[in-house]
């Protein structure tokens, strides 16, 4: 057990009073000048952060198709969202097949013809939709354009890299309950992941320290709900560390270290000054198993379970979960 709840906290840390440019007002601002009707606009805001808790960390296909179907009951309100047509092309990628791949392959093409387009938007969707298609070499020629332009700003290439880290190691996973057995039982697989999750992890300390500018994230889109998944990341790779001490010793996490991680979850991620109600939707997943990890951590200790539900009941986190099941 203790090995598959680390393997699991190795994960991830790889999978996203600051100047606020929320996910709401990127839609805002995108649609708002192309004449989306504001009820639209409404529904797409609450679309794109509401579907984040609607998918496994693997998604399902009745999941993928669910969630197609409602954005394209969407999209036909105002062919002009170009928020959806751009969550649909992804969503296709996700589904795959060749038609959902023509599907995504039309809705690029056209991002590159419009000019109310960004190049880092056209060029990343653009390189991601060839990346995720197998043709890696014809991704990293946008790639290579994001990079070249925007040399000065590191930053930008290494969200690309990141994103494509999350690629390569869940492509071929159905499962992620049986990836993460698979993995805690290979040492092998297991020293793969922790290098991964290194870079990953330093990657992010970049990008996180890049986007606190109100400008910068104004200029690639970057909303604070996702500099606030680098956030949560990085405070969970911290716990990474702190349960790492216990991972070669027979038995289960000591008490002290079981207390050093539930410490550390309480007052950087359960009480996180930054959390928002819409944070919180768009992090959902991560929130969750999260969660759902420190109770299992506890449970073998009745002094330290009744002392960590007490204090989770006091937190921030708590009152956003308990808004959002009403």
């Amino acid at each position: 057990m203790k090995k598959i709840i680390y393997a699991i906290t190795v994960f991830f840390t790889i999978n996203f009073g600051l100047n606020a440019y929320t996910l709401r007002e990127n839609v805002q601002e995108t649609l708002s000048k192309r004449g989306v009707k504001q009820s639209v606009i409404d529904e797409t805001a609450d679309f794109l952060l509401d579907s984040r808790g609607e998918m496994s960390i693997i998604p399902q296909q009745n999941e993928i198709d669910s969630l197609i179907d409602r954005a394209e009951t969407l999209l036909k309100k105002d062919k002009n969202n170009i928020m959806i047509k751009q969550y649909l092309s992804s969503m296709y990628l996700k589904k795959g097949g060749n038609k959902n791949n023509l599907k995504a392959q039309k809705i690029n093409e056209e991002n590159l013809k419009d000019k109310g387009i960004t190049d880092f938007d056209k060029w990343s969707a653009t390189g991601l939709y060839y990346y995720q298609i197998g043709e890696k070499k014809k991704a990293q020629e946008y790639f290579d354009k994001i990079k070249e332009k925007y040399k000065e700003k590191p930053a930008v290439y290494n969200l690309i890299e990141i994103v494509i880290m999350d690629i390569d190691i869940l492509r071929d996973s159905q499962n992620f309950s049986q990836l993460i057995v698979d993995t805690a039982t290979n040492e092998k697989k297991m020293k793969e992941i922790q290098e991964i999750s290194k870079k990953q992890v330093e990657k992010m300390k970049i990008v996180k320290d890049f986007f606190q500018s109100e400008e910068n994230k104004r200029e690639f889109g970057v909303v604070d709900e996702l500099v606030y998944s680098f956030d949560l990341l990085l405070n969970l790779s911290k716990i990474n560390e702190i349960m790492q001490k216990d991972l070669k010793q027979d038995g289960e996490f000591k008490i002290k270290t079981i207390k050093e991680a539930t410490d550390y979850y309480l007052r950087n991620i359960a009480n996180n000054e930054k959390m928002t109600e819409d944070s919180i939707k768009y992090n959902i997943i991560l929130e969750n198993m999260y969660l759902r990890i420190m109770v299992i951590l506890v449970s073998d200790d009745e002094k330290e379970s009744a002392e960590f539900s007490k204090k989770l009941e006091k937190s921030k986190l708590y009152r956003i979960f308990e808004k959002l099941e009403k």
